[in-house]
């Protein structure tokens, strides 16, 4: 009695979360589990005999919790005649406790061969089937005639065959903004938020624009599995969201929750007076302003020195002596090397290695040494280790790599351009109280000259 009652009581609970779940909009998709190119006589069903039962069991990546399955699809050929048996599926849900979803004749149609198997059994469940736990568990039992001739399904010999399932997921209605870095809307930016396989290719798309607000939305499938997310708009840096998150809100994943309001920031969009870093594949325009090569280093000392005739491929810190951008149309990306480590300074007294990470495209990356940016402009930044920093089409970061434990000390180090007297302030930061004395050659001095100018704390100063 309490059995039965437990029983009614499962499936009223299981045909309200059903009602439920209709009255949300879903979308309907096909996902195939199982894999082989065997062929097996006994499964799902076998009709060389009066009943047959066959336990199948699914685990996938592609099943996402709370997604419906509505039809089973098993695949292979027939050589004989047609066969009409009468199946029964069991869905597990929880506890080993089986509710039958289907119950009700099927005909088995002849044809196919093993290059060009058939539908041999199309099952669509009079109950939908809840995902739980990514897997799928069912029991298909048959009876009817028997005949001495096999039917073969498509699968893994002594294993499940592949059935081709029809899920039903929620579609969720994604809403958010992008603006600028000033928090101007962008009209006409594209979002997706897509979903990789394990193959690394994109299984799902879903793409929206923003209006002139900078509003956008997206309906988004599969609302209970874990997203990526790529905004991109004319003159400004794509943005990617690296950690992956999930959609539903209140979903039980340690994911974080889909990002709704995203900043771009304008693309190499070099101001006057500012600092920036650049590297370019061919010889930049010495006009733009006063280009810095990093030289050597003293201690934690980084010494720069103007370079009057820039060279291309080779990474500068620039101050701008007015506005410019770099047109990325004239340059063919595709056959320029990746982003990398483009060189190395290093002092066998000192510590710390310094070098330039640089890049010839817009670059996420993930670089767990110290990452130094001279840049007062807007288009590219780092976060702290190991997050993503952002690195602007033909950009680079002055980095840094340790051989003690006390690499992180590095971001105390002072950098000297030598003969530069303005914009130096904001990175000239160092450890030490002690001002140290330069040439303008970047030469460490042992004391104040009599005559002529030096460098001090990135100074310029004359003594007479």
């Amino acid at each position: 009695m309490f059995g039965i009652m437990r029983k009614k009581k499962f499936l009223f609970m299981l045909l309200l979360v059903i009602q439920t779940a209709y009255a949300q909009e879903y979308a309907s998709r096909k996902v195939h589990l199982g894999k082989g190119d065997e062929f097996q006589t006994n499964s799902p069903l076998d009709v060389t005999r009066e009943s047959s039962e066959s336990q199948l069991y699914y685990l996938s990546s592609d099943c996402f919790d709370d997604d419906l399955v509505t039809r089973l699809a098993f695949i292979g050929y027939n050589p004989g005649s047609e066969h009409k048996r009468h199946v029964k599926v069991k869905a597990y849900h929880g506890n080993d406790e089986c509710i039958v979803v289907f119950d009700d004749d099927c005909t088995i149609p002849p044809g196919g061969s093993a290059t060009e198997p058939i539908t041999l059994l199309d099952i669509e469940l009079q109950q939908p089937v809840i995902v739980k736990n990514n897997q799928l568990s069912f029991v298909v039992e048959s009876m009817g005639e028997v005949t001495s001739t096999p039917v073969f399904f498509k699968g893994k010999q002594k294993g499940k065959p592949i059935v081709t399932v029809t899920v039903m997921s929620e579609v969720v209605n994604h809403e958010g903004t992008v603006t600028d870095q000033d928090g101007n809307p962008i009209r006409g930016a594209c979002v997706c938020i897509y979903r990789d396989n394990n193959d690394g290719y994109r299984e799902f798309e879903f793409k929206g624009t923003t209006d002139p607000n900078g509003c956008y939305s997206i309906k988004v499938e599969e609302s209970n599995c874990t997203y990526g997310m790529s905004v991109e708009a004319d003159g400004f840096t794509s943005h990617v969201v690296n950690t992956s998150f999930a959609v539903k809100e209140g979903v039980k994943m340690a994911f974080i929750q889909a990002p709704k309001d995203i900043t771009l920031w304008e693309r190499l969009d070099f101001k006057a007076n500012k600092q920036a870093t650049i590297i370019l594949p061919d010889t930049p325009d010495a006009s733009w302003g006063r280009y810095y090569r990093m030289d050597r280093q003293d201690g934690w000392d980084v010494i720069f020195e103007r370079e009057e005739v820039p060279k291309a491929n080779t990474p500068y810190v620039i101050f701008p002596d007015y506005d410019f951008t770099i047109d990325l149309s004239r340059y063919d990306i595709t056959n320029l090397p990746e982003p990398g480590y483009v060189m190395s300074l290093l002092d066998i007294n000192s510590p710390v290695e310094w070098g330039f990470h640089g890049s010839y495209r817009n670059t996420d990356f993930i670089f767990n040494n110290y990452i130094k940016i001279f840049d007062t402009t807007s288009d590219c930044w780092s976060g702290l280790a190991p997050y993503p920093a952002r690195i602007g089409a033909f950009r680079a970061y002055l980095v840094a790599s340790s051989a003690t434990s006390t690499h992180y000390d590095a971001a105390e180090a002072r950098f000297i351009f030598v003969g530069e007297q303005t914009g130096i302030s904001d990175i000239t930061e160092t450890k030490s109280t002690t001002s140290m004395l330069y040439d303008l050659q970047g030469r460490l001095l042992q004391g104040k000259p009599e005559k002529g100018m030096y460098i001090k704390n990135g100074k310029k100063y004359m003594t007479r």
